[in-house]
């Protein structure tokens, strides 16, 4: 927790967007299932890439190559996931910020965009990475997401 963004959280959880998806009672549902499917569509591009890069797989084609088919798909959920994961904070703002899994899961989402933006990006524009590099940006890259995913799943139980 940090004590003074409680003021943020306070505006967040009374703007309209929150009131209006605490209103209803299907919209929450409907944005997390979006906001699922973007995660999943995420890290399968993810995953494909970090594991080509580790040279455990699809040796054929070039990282790059990998790299250029699944960007579109990589930055759209990117996008998706957070617009409906800011939809979702509003309707539950102040619930948020006394929660650990929240907490943690925004660290790890700061680091792992920080990541792919990044190292990651340099490194997957290249046609071929050496095996130790490649493991190396690959597992950083998987425990970077999966602790973003893991996180969010905290967030309904904590």
């Amino acid at each position: 927790m940090v004590p003074f963004l409680l003021p943020f959280f306070e505006w967040s959880d009374n703007t309209w967007l929150g009131s209006w998806i605490r209103s209803k009672t299907w919209v929450f549902p409907m944005i997390e299932t979006v906001h699922i499917l973007a995660l999943t569509v995420l890290l399968a591009g993810i995953i494909v890439i970090d594991l080509r890069m580790m040279h455990l797989m699809m040796r054929r084609m070039t990282v790059s190559a990998l790299n250029r088919e699944l960007k579109p798909f990589i930055n759209w959920s990117i996008g998706i996931i957070l617009a409906t994961g800011a939809a979702l904070y509003s309707s539950e703002a102040l619930k948020c910020f006394d929660n650990p899994a929240f907490w943690f899961k925004m660290t790890f989402l700061f680091l792992a965009l920080i990541f792919q933006f990044t190292l990651y990006r340099s490194t997957t524009k290249a046609d071929e990475t050496s095996a130790g590099k490649g493991w190396t940006i690959g597992v950083v890259s998987l425990i970077l997401w999966f602790a973003v995913g893991w996180g969010g799943r905290g967030i309904g139980f904590i």
